[in-house]
């Protein structure tokens, strides 16, 4: 399935999220919310084996090289479903509401 890395995320009343929050941030894109959660270390996580640990840092790093190459809006990398299920897990598991509904939204759309 195909990821668009560089969709912009929208909050509950259609506004741009920003990446940091404040006014003169950019947009947050989905990319980059998948990497950070899928790079992003849990209680669990620290219990992980190596196999779990690596799957997630290819597919981040797979992401990471799709933002790198071009800036499109179109952008996309192409994932397995599997993979697409566990950014999911991982985006709830890291993020708060007001991300994963909009990130999760996008991932589906």
């Amino acid at each position: 399935m195909k990821l668009f890395i560089n969709k912009k995320l929208f909050d509950h009343t259609g506004e741009v999220i920003k990446a940091d929050g404040s006014a003169n941030s950019p947009a947050a894109k989905l990319g980059e919310i998948c990497t950070k959660a899928l790079l992003a270390e849990t209680q669990q996580d620290q219990n992980a084996d190596f196999a779990v640990k690596m799957r997630k840092w290819n597919i981040a790093r797979s992401i990471s090289k799709a933002i790198a190459e071009d800036g499109a809006d179109d952008n996309f990398v192409e994932l397995p479903v599997e993979d697409l299920d566990l950014i999911k897990k991982r985006i709830g598991t890291v993020y708060g509401t007001g991300i994963v509904g909009p990130a999760i939204n996008a991932l589906e759309s």
